[in-house]
């Protein structure tokens, strides 16, 4: 028997547990009227409330008797006096020091360490100064608008949750992500929401040697420096460290100028208030982290001046002993009433559980007559009421829980908070009182069931209750109020320990792991077999990696194969949520797509066909309730464009602004008004505010001669519906001309880029037309399907004639992007056709294909040969078929030109139809607004 089992107050702790262990919580409360006024206490904004507990006046007397024997109060003063009472490491523990707002003197080794404390905050200060006003700037100039946290552990989860509870409090113009697990995928999808330019990372690390968070830091700082196009030089506008290692930060390129140190009395798990807490001062500011470390104080005040019997964190701890060891409780709940505290429970789930997850006392020997530190679990309610209350109202496990609510809301809409509270009370009123079999019954015979049926339903609907609660409340969460509760729970943890006789400050229990893992690292990637370990291990490793020795090398995507050969994939398409269901960033990130372009018909099946712009339209005519149908078109279009572009703005940088274009068209009733496609076309690119976007201009003579002023102001184009060569050739000339004229007038041609839509399925939609109706089907014989790709190669063969001539040779010398053919219109619409017809026929360099949806499912299908060069091969095959088809009366400078018209007649058409599909819809929003 341990010396605490056999104590004098441990001993007349079970003696109590006897005799109370059968009593009612509804019959003390009904014995005793003033038992919720005495039951509880207030301190640092928290109202603690623990009168629905099985406990009496007796139980909380002999609960401080045994605090009293464990000596807490000594203890607790020892901490905050700096003594090294985290023996096994030999170190003082101090998270108090980090947030003693009054400067009391705090000694480690008898040299007081509030200077250093106020000086890192000092340095913290200055830094987010820096960053909120925007002096702090990426390498290319850009303000920091994300902030990217690695670390793991106490690294992590204190930051997470504290910028989770306190997302109200956000600085405007700030986003912050966590990294911490080593699996990839982790950091793959945080750096798909990021921009580099503006991205600030913060690598928490006290040794920098953390492997998971080290791991991370380099593949964050890969991908910056291949986003950005940057050298190693960038590193240091965009890393900073929270470590002591000033050689290892240093190599990985961080000015230690940017490093901010904390000390080893700091243990990770009690960090976020230390310079570990550096994300949580860009996010919120540092007025707010200094309100957060006040709250803290505050409640670090009251652990150490109020009485024990008064005492909220030893009241919490010593509940939590009363039924973890003389109940038998072996788990306790968490359970927030806020939704920012969704991440509550998980962090002390860290803070409780590597603390207090020991079996050896202070003296080293085994425990074996009593429990150390309970599993600790929770969700946000009333998310958990629909999952595991069950088992807390009916189960045959004891769960004390801790109820945590706001009285007001930081959202305050309708009735939500009302009802939240309502079920707050409800739950812990709930479990207390319970129902018993007579109110069961009594129940079921008043919704008139037949005696029989009540008696078969009654024991299914009775609850024991006795079920103890704890009730926090606060009125609102500020960064004041969390920092309380945190210190709250803390110092509830210190005391258990404390009174369980073991050291609550080392986490001997994770290096073991490490260890081994250290070890089995090399061994995932050798060629022997592994006989090292237990037989189990050894043959889990082995079968591992022969597996992955049979796995065949992976292979691009055929859209990265296609690149790889010169040509960049675009996609037909553009719709809202692609944003937000992550789909178009998949598609960068995984495909490997370059670009995107949009047109009127586009945009109106993604208006008529979803609800994705019902709250955009709605919150526009809410502000502009007369906005007419195309500037509200607009308004949606713009709006859309600039997120693609966004989505495209690292391919863009990465590739030095070759690729990453994304395209809007002008009104396609201007087709014939040079200055109104001008003027149209300098208004979106000025109200859309991107590099990397495209005008998209029609191939008519008015929009060419269009074509020619945009480029030589430096507007990116794609001139569009160009069916013939001899019209590709105009706009060829035109963009030479626009970039000519830019260069004279001082421009750097190498910031302008364009294309030109070469339309390809519907040259031979018209064509098979006519030979499927010939007079004499033996002379167009094997004619179907070629005159558009046809075409196409001629159209090539003259791109590459132009970009050797001189006059281009001139213009690539000053820097200047070729204008590359972009295959358009390349679905094949007739159904016999191969899928990929106008794809794998015409991959050649310094070419763009647009592909629609359906064609990107079937590239994105293709597991046959891999993809080649196709293009400039058969050119004289290709004028050949031309050929024939002149002599069979088949003119193509005929189609074409008609083809042109047709293009014009669909695009105005579409046009309409969109107008016509946001008139609908916003007849039937205000229609259901009424």
């Amino acid at each position: 028997m341990s010396q605490l089992t056999s104590s004098a107050a441990w001993s007349a702790l079970v003696a109590h547990q006897r005799v109370i262990k059968d009593a009612s919580l509804r019959e003390l409360f009904a014995a005793d009227p003033a038992r919720a006024e005495r039951l509880r206490g207030q301190a640092a904004g928290l109202l603690v409330d623990w009168s629905k507990h099985l406990v009496t006046d007796e139980t909380m007397a002999l609960l401080s008797s045994l605090a009293q024997q464990a000596q807490v109060s000594a203890w607790r003063d020892r901490m905050f006096a700096g003594d090294k009472i985290n023996e096994t490491e030999d170190r003082a523990v101090l998270h108090v020091a980090l947030r003693n707002r009054g400067n009391r003197p705090i000694l480690v080794d008898g040299r007081d360490v509030m200077p250093q404390v106020n000086a890192v905050l000092a340095k913290m200060r200055q830094f987010v100064d820096r960053l909120h006003s925007g002096q702090w700037r990426g390498a290319t100039g850009e303000p920091i608008t994300h902030i990217v946290n690695l670390g793991i552990g106490g690294s992590d989860l204190g930051p997470v949750m504290v910028t989770e509870a306190l997302r109200p409090y956000f600085r405007p113009g700030l986003t912050a992500h966590f990294v911490s697990n080593v699996d990839g995928t982790h950091i793959a999808e945080v750096l798909r929401k990021v921009d580099p330019e503006r991205t600030l990372f913060i690598v928490a690390s006290k040794t920098f040697t953390t492997q998971e968070t080290l791991s991370n830091a380099r593949t964050a700082r890969a991908w910056l420096l291949d986003q950005l196009g940057a050298g190693p030089e960038a590193v240091a506008k965009h890393f900073v460290a929270l470590s002591t290692n000033a050689k290892e930060v240093t190599a990985f390129g961080i000015d230690p100028a940017n490093m901010f140190e904390f000390w080893d009395w700091v243990g990770g798990r009690y960090s976020l208030w230390s310079a570990i807490g550096l994300s949580i001062a860009c996010a919120l500011g540092m007025d707010a982290f200094e309100e957060l470390l006040d709250g803290a104080h505050a409640m670090d005040e009251h652990f150490r001046t109020a009485p024990l019997a008064e005492n909220l964190p030893v009241v919490m701890a010593m509940l939590g002993i009363w039924y973890a060891n003389f109940f038998g409780a072996e788990s306790h709940a968490i359970l927030p009433y806020d939704q920012y505290l969704h991440r509550f429970a998980a962090y002390f789930q860290q803070g409780d559980m590597e603390s207090n997850g020991k079996s050896v006392d202070r003296a080293g020997q085994r425990i074996t007559d009593y429990t150390t530190g309970p599993v600790l679990w929770g969700e946000p309610g009333t998310n958990g009421q629909h999952a595991f209350y069950q088992l807390i109202h009916q189960g045959t496990r004891l769960i004390p829980a801790d109820f945590i609510a706001p009285m007001e809301s930081h959202n305050p809409l309708g009735q939500h908070h009302e009802i939240l509270l309502a079920n707050f009370f409800a739950q812990t009123e709930a479990l207390m009182k319970g129902k018993t079999l007579a109110e069961a019954t009594a129940e079921l015979t008043a919704q008139g069931l037949p005696a029989e049926t009540v008696a078969q339903l009654a024991p299914h609907k009775t609850f024991l209750g006795n079920r103890p609660t704890t009730s926090i409340l606060t009125a609102k969460i500020t960064p004041a109020t969390l920092g309380a509760m945190i210190a709250l729970y803390e110092h509830k943890i210190f005391v258990q320990g404390i009174v369980w006789n073991i050291y609550s400050f080392d986490q001997w229990g994770v290096e073991l792991g490490k260890q081994l893992a250290s070890k089995i690292l090399p061994e995932l990637t050798g060629t022997t077999q592994v006989m090292s370990h237990d037989a189990s291990t050894n043959a889990l490793i082995n079968r591992t990696r022969a597996h992955r020795a049979a796995l065949p090398p992976a292979r691009p995507t055929p859209v990265r194969q296609i690149a790889a050969l010169g040509q960049a994939i675009w996609y037909d398409n553009l719709r809202r949520s692609m944003f937000s269901s992550g789909e178009l960033a998949r598609m960068i990130e995984r495909d490997g797509l370059l670009g995107m372009t949009s047109n009127p018909s586009i945009f109106e099946k993604a208006i008529r066909g979803s609800d994705d712009y019902d709250p955009a339209i709605c919150a526009l005519l809410a502000r502009h309730p007369t906005l007419d149908d195309v500037a509200v078109y607009e308004r949606l279009a713009v709006a859309d464009i600039q997120g693609a572009c966004d989505a495209f703005a690292s391919t863009y940088r990465r590739t030095r602004g070759v690729d990453g274009y994304v395209s809007l068209e002008v009104s396609p009733r201007l087709a014939l008004d040079a200055a109104g496609t001008l003027a149209e076309a300098r208004r979106l690119w000025t109200e859309v505010g991107r590099d990397n976007l495209m005008i998209k201009v029609p191939g008519t003579p008015a929009g060419i001669d269009a074509v020619r002023e945009l480029i030589a102001s430096g507007i990116n184009v794609n001139t569009t519906l160009l069916f013939s060569v001899e019209r590709y050739r105009e706009a060829a000339l035109a963009y030479q001309d626009g970039l000519e004229r830019h260069r004279a007038a001082g421009g750097d041609v190498s910031k302008v880029a364009g294309v030109a839509s070469f339309f390809l399925s519907r040259i031979d939609t018209a064509v098979d037309r006519l030979l499927a109706a010939h007079a004499a089907p033996e002379q167009v014989a094997g004619l179907a399907g070629q005159a558009a790709i046809a075409n196409a190669k001629v159209a090539y063969a003259v791109h590459r004639e132009l970009c050797a001539g001189a006059r281009w040779q001139a213009l690539a010398a000053a820097g200047a992007r070729p204008q590359r053919l972009l295959w358009a219109s390349t679905s094949a619409k007739n159904p016999a056709y191969p899928a990929l017809i106008y794809v794998s026929t015409l991959i050649g360099p310094d070419t763009v294909n647009t592909v629609p949806g359906e064609t990107y499912l079937a590239l994105g299908a293709h597991r046959g040969e891999p993809l080649a060069t196709t293009l400039p091969a058969g050119l004289e095959d290709a004028r050949g078929a031309l050929a024939r088809l002149e002599r069979a009366g088949i003119s193509l400078p005929a189609i074409t030109a008609q083809l042109l018209d047709d293009g014009l007649a669909a695009f105005s058409q579409s046009f309409d139809s969109l107008l016509g599909a946001i008139a609908t819809k916003r007849a039937a929003l205000a229609a259901a607004a009424r």
